[in-house]
């Protein structure tokens, strides 16, 4: 596998996603044109991605918060805010934690669709 989804599939693989962390991460990009959501197997809670353009831009796996892909200094400010980075995909990912301290549940949907619109910018 190679490309720019890469690192994050290779991160993604085998993981799991609760159904709770899918729900909000669903209903902050359900509204986005041109989108196109993948689960690795809906039978067993596998995670979940949103792509755009080629390109993943979100991810839920796991328990506590979704994934984004943005531009790193963006990923630097959230960091800053709380959100954790993600080392093992790339600097331009940031784990925003949605429940308890997290508190980026609310503001899920205005930095999903930041991912969104960096992810459907003309790669050249």
């Amino acid at each position: 596998m190679a490309g720019p989804n890469q690192a994050v599939f290779l991160y993604l693989h085998g993981k799991s996603a609760h159904s709770d962390i899918v729900d909000v991460l669903w209903r902050a990009i359900k509204e986005l044109p041109d989108l196109k959501v993948y689960c690795s197997d809906r039978n067993n809670f596998g995670y979940v991605v949103g792509c755009t353009n080629g390109l993943v831009f979100a991810y839920a796996a796991g328990m506590q918060g979704v994934g984004l892909r943005l531009p790193e200094k963006r990923v630097r400010a959230l960091i800053a805010e709380g959100a954790e980075p993600c080392a093992s995909v790339g600097p331009e990912w940031a784990l925003l934690k949605l429940f308890g301290n997290g508190g980026f549940e609310h503001r899920l949907t205005a930095i999903a669709r930041e991912a969104y619109e960096h992810a459907a910018l003309p790669t050249n």
